[in-house]
């Protein structure tokens, strides 16, 4: 967990922002552990599509978007792993190789 909070971290850095649509600014959002289990499902049934089994996912808040990672069974992009940034309406920003 402490890996996902330390990714969602990066990418809302003041020069990353734009691309996540987050407001300009100095500080950080504070990154956060979702723990609502409606969440997570939801979170999980989005990262691995409506073919894949339920997922147990991470999910970390940063201001209004969620940055989603599964740490057992991540999708793969090649070599990479793959986490996805959804927006509060649960609209998928960007898929993120890493």
């Amino acid at each position: 967990m402490e890996n996902a909070i330390d990714y969602a971290r990066s990418l809302a850095k003041p020069e990353d922002r734009r691309l996540f649509h987050m407001p300009a600014g100095d500080t950080i959002p504070q990154p956060r552990i979702i723990r609502d289990e409606r969440i997570c499902e939801k979170a999980g049934r989005l990262y691995g599509g409506p073919e894949s089994p339920p997922r147990r996912v991470v999910v970390v808040s940063v201001g209004k978007l969620f940055v989603v990672y599964d740490p057992f069974e991540p999708e793969a992009a090649g070599e990479f792993n793959i986490w996805m940034v959804f927006d509060e309406h649960w609209r998928e920003v960007v898929r993120l190789a890493s």
